[in-house]
């Protein structure tokens, strides 16, 4: 017979067990037996009380979650379970809503709680949270008989009160960076914007905003999820940011706009600093005319007057565009000198013969590309003035600058059960 059916009462375990026979006068071959019997019993409580009994039970839904959970003991607990009875289980899988546990084919399966003595009145018994057990961890229950039989897991109310609660009671819906890249529990889920059971996750679903979908934001409207389901925060790639009027309190005007007016227009979307869900923001930005740091573009020798050059390269050496304290240059393209006054001598014409550039800026002479008198090897100018015109080359580049913070890329898990 089991350690659970001893009495307190020395008399009454006379004859509880016929296999342990601490009778008057019993005969001494007995002994032997008797007390290896006890030592038995006393075995089968202590590996029930070990944590080391595996639950079973069939799972259902992503992560998988049990409903009726099933064990079977050392001892062999009664089928009609009794008050005060006590067991320490390996949970085999995370608990779903309403689960129960039901130990050597007791009728009917006892109800987890995780608070309040079921036979006290005052005491309103707490279901054990959805999500609750987490697979591979120890627990201890014990049976409490009344107008609702059930298994109350033990401390397990203490430790839902608890001012200082561990990250596995954490609210539904707090978000946590993470180490690793997967789900450790039931409890927890990767925030990367998937669709999820609104019925499984039933308390993240209000919590992420509920039909209004607060997750489904796209960077300029909301995708709308699957039947059934909703949108979890996605934080691939991003650091979340708090609302600019946290807890309903007056703007801060950090971040501004309410969605769909007034926002803060990104690379990648329009983020609005008082709708929660919204995202925006980029790691690299390719910096737009206006964007750019106000600076000025110095000219030099755009009025030309020389009295003899052989060689008119130096002409093109000294039309120089400069910006500052020459910070940078711009070339200049297709330039044309336009003479106002003496004559350049040696301009090669298309058809191979040369001529004199005429002098005034209104005739054919007033009109001739920088490049090609250069080119002219035998060019010469002779007490020459005039004015340069032309197009100034671009310089820098259209590349994508950085545009983020030092930053170190972990996962990301928000507690869903």
């Amino acid at each position: 017979m089991p350690v659970w059916l001893w009495s307190q009462s020395p008399s009454a375990n006379q004859n509880v067990d016929p296999n342990i026979n601490w009778a008057e006068g019993q005969s001494p071959a007995s002994y032997n037996d008797s007390a290896r019997q006890m030592m038995a019993q006393l075995a089968q409580w202590r590996d029930d009380n070990s944590g080391l009994q595996l639950t079973q039970g069939t799972t259902s839904g992503t992560p998988p979650l049990c409903t009726h959970y099933t064990l079977t003991s050392n001892q062999g607990l009664p089928r009609t379970m009794t008050n005060g009875q006590y067991i320490r289980f390996m949970a085999h899988a995370g608990n779903a809503t309403n689960a129960d546990l039901q130990i050597d084919g007791q009728t009917p399966a006892g109800p987890l709680y995780a608070s309040g003595a079921v036979t006290t009145p005052a005491v309103s018994a707490v279901r054990l949270p959805a999500g609750f057990l987490v697979p591979g961890c120890v627990y201890a229950a014990t049976y409490f008989a009344g107008s609702t039989n059930g298994w109350v897991l033990n401390d397990i109310g203490n430790y839902l009160a608890s001012p200082a609660l561990s990250l596995a009671m954490a609210p539904i819906g707090t978000i946590v960076p993470f180490a690793g890249n997967t789900s450790p529990s039931a409890n927890w889920l990767v925030a990367a914007g998937q669709q999820v059971s609104q019925a499984t996750y039933a308390t993240l679903y209000t919590v992420c905003g509920g039909a209004a979908n607060w997750y489904g934001y796209n960077g300029s409207g909301y995708n709308t999820p699957g039947s059934g389901n909703f949108f979890v925060p996605d934080l691939r790639g991003r650091v979340p940011i708090a609302l600019d009027n946290l807890g309903g309190t007056s703007p801060a005007g950090r971040v501004p706009g309410v969605y769909p007016t007034s926002g803060l227009g990104t690379d990648s979307g329009t983020i609005y600093g008082q709708s929660i869900g919204t995202t925006g923001g980029s790691s690299s930005h390719v910096q737009a005319i206006g964007e750019i740091h106000s600076h000025q573009h110095g000219v030099t020798q755009l009025a030309v007057a020389v009295s003899t050059w052989t060689a008119l390269g130096g002409l093109g050496a000294g039309v120089l565009f400069s910006g500052g304290a020459a910070d940078h240059t711009h070339a200049l393209n297709n330039g044309v000198f336009a003479t106002t006054s003496g004559a350049v001598w040696g301009y090669a014409l298309g058809n191979g013969t040369t001529t004199a550039l005429a002098t005034g800026g209104s005739d054919a002479g007033a009109g001739y590309s920088i490049s090609t008198i250069i080119n002219s090897a035998s060019a010469q100018v002779s007490g020459v003035a005039g004015c340069v015109t032309g197009n100034v080359d671009a310089n820098g580049s259209s590349t994508a600058m950085a545009w983020l913070q030092p930053s170190l890329m972990v996962g990301a898990l928000i507690r869903a059960l």
